[in-house]
């Protein structure tokens, strides 16, 4: 009978384990993603989004001139 020291039997065990989450990873059903009703999604809020970007950066821009200055 052969014997498995501690350390392979971790090695096998660990190999073991990452071949199960492999294989359960690659059985799980892939997303499918419907890219034209995700943008008509968010198309009511583009707008909002860009004006809320340019205010942040406009404000971002004034806090790191006002470091400058002190």
């Amino acid at each position: 009978m052969q014997q498995v020291s501690e350390q392979q039997g971790t090695d096998l065990s660990d190999m073991a384990s990452r071949l199960l989450r492999r294989a359960l990873r690659e059985a799980q059903p892939k997303p499918v993603y419907d890219i034209d009703a995700l943008k008509a999604a968010y198309a009511e809020f583009a707008e909002e989004d860009l004006a809320f970007s340019e205010v942040t950066v406009a404000e971002h821009r004034e806090l790191l001139e006002a470091e400058d200055r002190d």
